[in-house]
């Protein structure tokens, strides 16, 4: 199976290589002693405790009285202890097979070619399943040195992508799948390559075709695999995934959401805050990319001859001024009041960068540890598991140098369910 590229914190002064340490714990009695804790709503303990048991926390506190015969302690004195961090959409640790085959085609001669045919798949595979493609051996320090311990992963295919999944980051496969069915994955965007449905009107009159099918369909004998899946949605016993970044796309999206009732979250999201009234008045949540569009330059070619073929500094100037308010996309959508959570899915070993970067545009540091912990948990529905250091909950944690928000502060270790993972950060100038 492939492996996943390792995480890199880019700087333009210090390249900072993140290996994991070899060997990891497994979980068991742990005591997090001495540690600065931030509980994930907004609670914060000084100098406390936390006690693991096995994959659970079993108490967090300030004054914990514990039989250290029974613990492995780890002194985090100088450390402060989040909440494992959770990427809420990714394309990553799935090892899926290849798009399920057609049936024979019928003879382009006696009907309408094979790319028309009524039994054409391509696009549909709202029956796949990504809990049983989980690729538990990409797990690795790409994710863990950011903090991440749990994601949402998701095939991203075509205009029907299948289920969805949340899983841990952890060895124990008991532990891996936190939801099984998470969500449904829909996309508008036009495919590409010839033939139905190539284009965004195809697929827009594909998607509606066959959500009016699943509104409908009632299985007499043999099970229609795709209906069944379909209708998931349509009863929304899952939400759906549906990817829109510009307000145009959002737009279509709500109209499909209204039209068919669907239990909706935008992912993607650059421009939902233009469209956040009516997100708001239909409880639409936003998984925000929050990978930024590339600054453009305002700087003339230094050759005289390359000059030539730059545009004129007030053009640069613009340019620039524009991609300053497009920036402000993940601020503007916190003051709308809509809820939202990250997936650093277009750039994945920086989802923790980026958040940094747009906290220092304006993002308060509180509203984005909300997003990458409980505001996140709370959108993917696995709040009374995840997304707080509380009681009861999976012991996901990770321990910082110092505030997550400032970009001199390093994870040193993380738990998975329990299991131990040591970062170990070495610089190279």
């Amino acid at each position: 199976m492939k492996s996943i590229p390792g995480f890199g914190l880019r700087s333009a002064l210090v390249v900072v290589t993140v290996a994991l340490i070899s060997s990891f714990a497994a979980a068991e009695k742990v005591a997090i002693v001495n540690a600065r804790i931030e509980i994930g709503n907004g609670s914060i303990i000084e100098r406390g405790s936390i006690l693991l048991d096995g994959s659970r926390i079993e108490a967090v506190g300030a004054d914990l009285s514990f039989d250290e015969a029974e613990y492995r302690v780890v002194d985090a004195a100088g450390m402060t202890v989040y909440p494992g961090f959770i990427d809420a959409y990714t394309r990553a640790f799935l090892d899926l097979p290849k798009s399920p085959e057609n049936d024979d085609p019928p003879d382009s001669v006696a009907t309408a070619p094979a790319t028309f045919w009524h039994e054409n798949r391509k696009g549909v595979f709202p029956e796949l399943v990504a809990a049983e493609h989980v690729d538990a051996e990409g797990f690795d320090d790409e994710f863990w040195g950011q903090g991440i311990t749990t994601v949402q992963v998701s095939s991203g295919r075509a205009a029907f992508g299948g289920y969805s999944a949340i899983i841990n980051l952890t060895s124990d496969e008991s532990e891996v799948i936190l939801r099984a069915k998470s969500g449904q994955y829909f996309s508008l965007a036009s495919s590409s390559g010839s033939g139905y449905p190539g284009s965004l009107m195809a697929r827009t009159a594909l998607m509606r075709q066959l959500l009016i099918d699943a509104g409908a369909y009632r299985p007499t004998g043999d099970e229609n695999p795709v209906l069944a899946a379909l209708t998931d949605a349509t009863s929304r016993f899952v939400p759906t995934l549906f990817a829109g970044r510009s307000a145009r796309d959002i737009h279509r999206v709500l109209a499909v959401t209204d039209d068919f009732g669907l239990k909706t979250i935008i992912v993607g999201g650059d421009e939902a805050w233009m469209k956040a009234d009516e997100l708001l008045a239909r409880r639409i949540a936003v998984i925000l990319d929050v990978e930024p569009n590339r600054e453009p330059s305002t700087e003339l070619n230094e050759d005289p001859v390359r000059r030539l073929n730059d545009p004129p500094i007030e053009v640069m100037q613009a340019r620039h001024a524009e991609w300053e308010e497009e920036s402000q996309y993940v601020v503007k959508l916190y003051e709308s009041g809509v809820p939202f959570a990250f997936t650093g899915d277009s750039d994945r070993d920086a989802l923790l960068e980026n958040v940094r970067w747009h906290i220092g545009r304006g993002l308060p540091r509180e509203a984005a540890l909300r997003a990458l912990t409980i505001g996140a948990a709370a959108i993917l529905g696995v709040s009374d598991d995840v997304g707080t250091i509380e009681a009861g909950k999976i012991a996901n944690l990770a321990i910082f140098t110092g505030d997550f928000a400032l970009d001199t502060s390093e994870v040193r270790t993380v738990f998975v369910a329990g299991e131990q993972h040591d970062i170990e950060q070495e610089e190279q100038q």
